[in-house]
């Protein structure tokens, strides 16, 4: 009988545990509305703690995200763009297995990106909510100006604009002669029925991120 009661007392805890963690999940799992537009600090602490991928149903991504810093001539016109994901993806499959470097380059690159993304997903859901009429085009580039101006509390923005020095060197780019600008772009990838095809060359782009002159 003592064992049954104890069963019990754990058994009620660990249920009611349960049920709420799913209760949270389905809530911040729900479409954007008026009720989950006031919890967006709670939705950053699940984002970062509890939250589900569900990668195994998910679709297929729609888009990469793709990280330029382009280098602008001090005494002329001269501009270096370069990619700056892209070399470290393939630098990862051919020093593999011995690629350990590049995994956490590109980890903190990806990571950075993410969490750069995120911040201006949730600055655009404030903004549509407090002001349902306003136009993203008038308001993205203060937008891009604020999250650069909180780059201290938004670190992510901090270590991109701190990795262009990294690329330069690579690139045997002098720096007492160019300033230089990162930017985060999704690129959309095509269904798969049309890869291989045309289209798949036109892939549309779409500027998340730029910063100013560094």
């Amino acid at each position: 009988m003592k064992i049954e009661n104890k069963t019990t007392f754990l058994a009620i805890p660990v249920l009611a545990i349960f049920l709420c963690y799913w209760l949270v999940t389905i809530f911040y799992n729900l479409p954007d509305n008026y009720i989950k537009l006031q919890h967006l600090e709670g939705e950053k602490v699940f984002n970062s703690v509890l939250f589900q991928k569900w990668s195994f149903f998910a679709p297929p991504p729609k888009h990469n995200d793709r990280l330029y810093y382009a280098f602008h001539s001090i005494d002329s016109e001269d501009t270096i763009v370069l990619e700056a994901a892209k070399p470290i993806v393939n630098s990862k499959r051919e020093k593999a297995p011995f690629n350990a470097k590049y995994e956490v380059i590109d980890y903190i690159l990806n990571n950075s990106m993410i969490q750069i993304n995120d911040f201006l997903v949730d600055q655009r859901k404030s903004i549509k909510f407090q002001f349902p009429d306003s136009s993203e085009d008038k308001f993205i580039r203060p937008l891009m100006e604020f999250t650069w101006d909180n780059r201290e509390y938004l670190k992510a923005v901090q270590t991109l604009a701190n990795y262009g020095e990294i690329v330069a060197v690579r690139n045997n780019i002098d720096l007492t002669r160019y300033k230089y600008r990162f930017y985060i772009v999704n690129e959309s990838i095509p269904p798969f029925s049309e890869r291989g095809n045309i289209k798949d060359i036109e892939r549309k782009q779409s500027k998340i991120f730029e910063s100013p002159l560094i």
